[in-house]
């Protein structure tokens, strides 16, 4: 059984929306509210019955901060990637080729690529996946897993999060039979 942990960011500070602020936005740290945030998470995490066994993060700063917390508090010795399709607004990604209804296949493509290059990714059917996202990417990353339309985030009330979505450093469970059932959008929410 794979497992899929899908964490939003602890709060950043700054909050510059917008175009204009997109580039201050991904160097915004953690703010101290965040940091407590992704700690509290750790405690909550700790008590799981299997550690992860890959962590992967956007290039925004904030995010960065938040996966290398958890990496370090939950299991240190495996590795942290930072992906271009987790990032928010990356340019590939904000084409229509790779719109919502394609974002967990470039998130996947990304991590196969990334597992063939590095030999210490393995993506077994006893991995334990963190992913720490943007809102709403976290959200519709959610649903496509299970089958569901991105395109639903904002009424989508089905699962034990009944559409309660992540705030800063919470998350979102979600377990499959395998990278197959993944790749299908057979996972299922926890």
């Amino acid at each position: 059984m794979i497992k899929i942990i899908l964490v939003r960011h602890g709060e950043k500070t700054g909050r510059h929306g917008g175009k204009a602020g997109l580039s201050r936005d991904k160097a915004d740290p953690l703010s101290a509210a965040g940091e407590a945030q992704v700690r509290k998470l750790c405690r909550r995490l700790q008590k799981a019955a299997r550690r992860p066994t890959l962590f992967l993060t956007s290039r925004f700063r904030h995010a960065q901060q938040t996966a290398e917390i958890l990496r370090c508090a939950l299991n240190r010795r495996v590795p942290l990637a930072r992906l271009d399709s987790l990032t928010p607004l990356r340019a590939r990604l904000a084409s229509k080729a790779v719109n919502s209804e394609r974002y967990v296949a470039a998130i996947l493509d990304e991590v196969l690529r990334l597992a063939a290059a590095r030999p210490g990714i393995k993506l077994g059917d006893d991995s334990t996946i963190v992913m720490v996202l943007h809102e709403p990417r976290n959200i519709q990353v959610a649903l496509q897993l299970q089958g569901e339309s991105p395109q639903a985030w904002r009424t989508w009330r089905g699962g034990p999060s009944r559409g309660k979505w992540p705030r800063y450093g919470e998350i979102v469970r979600l377990t499959a039979r395998d990278m197959d059932a993944v790749k299908a959008g057979q996972a299922v929410e926890r």
